[in-house]
Order: structure tokens, then sequence, then C-alpha cells
């Protein structure tokens, strides 16, 4: 069922895109910053071309029982707060530290090492 409402809407967009071509264009010709942008996103997704198929790994392991998201940080043990998944080294994927918000941005902005 995902991958026919996943065509679906990439055969939605492409119809829209047909559709509105002129006005998307002019709209990217008058941003100063779309090339810029465009070129940091190809760099994006060729470094990082792995990550989502890592995050849905580790979404489908949840929903299968395989991975069990804990209740607390597992770096300053807060409970009721968002907890989130971090991998240190997307090759293991299903390898993942469980960390608040708080602990997460701050191992990303190398404050914290786990």
């Amino acid at each position: 069922m995902a991958a026919q409402e996943t065509a679906a809407h990439a055969a939605s967009q492409r119809r829209y895109y047909a559709r509105h071509r002129d006005e998307i264009n002019t709209k990217r010709s008058a941003n100063k910053d779309w090339r810029r942008w465009l070129e940091t996103r190809k760099l994006w997704k060729r470094t990082y071309r792995n990550k989502p198929r890592i995050h849905r790994q580790v979404y489908w392991a949840i929903q299968r029982g395989e991975l069990v998201r804990p209740e607390s940080c597992s770096h300053c043990h807060r409970t009721g707060c968002q907890i989130m998944g971090h991998h240190e080294d997307y090759s293991k994927p299903l390898s993942v530290i469980w960390l608040c918000q708080r602990c997460h941005l701050a191992v990303h902005r190398h404050e914290v090492i786990v």
C-alpha cells in the first residue's frame, strides 16, 4: 500500500510541475540563493544518501518490536521528554543510542560525548 501511495504522490508532483513549470522556474531564477541551495542539497544527498533508508529501518524495527525506545535518556536519564535515536555509525543501522532532545543536540554540537 505504501509503495502505491508513494507512486501516486510522485505522479501527482510530476503533473503539478508540468502544469506550473514556467511559474516555478521564474521563482527559482528570481531567488539568488537557489543555486547555492541546490548545490548544498546535492552535496548532502551524496554525503548522507543512506540516512533516510537507515531512519526507516529503525522506524520499522521499532514497529516490529526488534528495537524498543526507552522511557528515559541514556545519557542524562531524564524521563517525560521526547527520546530520539542517535547513530554514531551509520554502517550499523540498528545500533542506536537513545537520547533526549537536549542531549541529542549537545552531541551534535560536540558538547557531550556518548
